[in-house]
């Protein structure tokens, strides 16, 4: 049995949208149990004491049916080699013990492939390029729970596999968390499409048989988008309708010959969403028209990532009274009675 460990729910949000889980526990970490009862998830927070408690919590529970940990999750990458939404398994992990001293004790993890990469674990973020570069000499990620899994899953002799995407460039934004908090959908997708990957980690049953009509080669799905597929297809089915009738009729076949067949397929799941759940997606495409808005004068805005409540928060740097008067006029410029009318489900 396999025990996935996040540190935040929303690096786990593609597991817990793509397969069907059920809460065996809320304290004192969050636990979830996949319904074929292969499998269980686990929400350990952040930082190193956080993961190495709660994983050992975890496998009290799970008892002596638990065979592998696989630690998923952001990271950040040391040196510009290793791009932001790159993945990739951990080889080794070493933890940071003070600014300039690294533990004499790291784990190899059980399961790597040769582009497998070296992380170092840290107790605080990395928000100087000078720690970064002395980091840098030792492994080419950093993040902050690898190695207290790791400690666990050695102490309880069970197999290691970890999965790390790269959300940042180490050191180079102060306002990391808020700029990771909403990419966090892209990065929960980037681990689940790695882990469906990764050779000797038992895929979820994805039915391909949806995709055998041959205009579908025109389009590339990953793993998450088959999923995400499979899931609307059982709620046309729901509606009275097969999915290839559906599509043909609403002419969701046609695209543009200039998109790439990643971007065709992305294009497809958000135009069945468009016909399936309007009031949703007019509601995505006015945050985004707003962020857009905002961007312009460096302010961020983020929701809920399900939408489940109309509350949001509002990220910004000021620089002087001028840049906050024009932050200010920025955010009052913003046509929020429509976009409250639409989380109520109102037309505008």
């Amino acid at each position: 049995m396999d025990l996935l460990v996040f540190a935040h729910r929303a690096e786990a949000q593609a597991f817990l949208k793509n397969e069907k889980w059920k809460s065996v526990a809320t304290k004192p970490f969050s636990l979830y149990q996949s319904e074929n009862e292969a499998s269980y998830l686990l929400i350990s927070g952040e930082g190193i004491e956080n993961a190495m408690t709660a994983t050992t919590w975890a496998s009290t529970v799970i008892g002596d049916n638990l065979q592998r940990i696989i630690n998923l999750g952001v990271c950040a990458s040391l040196n510009e080699d290793y791009p932001i939404e790159s993945t990739y398994l951990v080889r080794t992990s070493y933890k940071q013990n003070t600014e300039k001293e690294m533990s004499f004790r790291s784990f190899t993890t059980n399961h790597y492939s040769s582009d497998a990469l070296d992380i170092n674990t840290v107790e605080r973020r990395v928000l100087s390029k000078e720690e970064a570069d002395h980091l840098d000499n030792f492994a080419p990620l950093v993040d902050r729970e690898f190695w207290g899994v790791a400690f666990a899953a050695n102490k309880l002799e069970v197999d290691l596999i970890g999965i790390k995407t790269v959300s940042d460039i180490a050191g180079k934004n102060e306002n990391i968390c808020e700029i990771v908090k909403e990419d966090a959908q892209l990065w929960s997708e980037l681990l689940y499409d790695k882990l469906q990957q990764t050779d000797n980690v038992k895929e979820s049953v994805i039915n391909d048989d949806i995709l055998i009509d041959e205009r579908f080669n025109s389009f590339h799905f990953t793993f998450s988008q088959k999923q995400q597929l499979k899931n609307l297809s059982k709620v046309i089915e729901a509606r009275g309708e097969e999915l290839i009738e559906f599509l043909e009729h609403n002419k969701l076949f046609e695209f543009n010959e200039d998109h790439r067949p990643k971007d065709r397929a992305t294009h497809l799941i958000r135009r069945i969403n468009e016909c399936l759940f309007p009031y949703d997606e007019k509601i995505n495409s006015k945050i985004e028209t707003i962020k857009k808005e905002l961007s312009k004068y460096d302010v961020k805005i983020s929701f809920h990532p399900e939408k489940e409540t109309d509350e949001f928060n509002i990220n910004m740097k000021v620089s002087n009274y001028l840049n906050l008067q024009q932050k200010f006029d920025a955010l009052n410029a913003i046509d929020y009675k429509s976009l409250f009318s639409l989380f109520q489900g109102k037309e505008n």
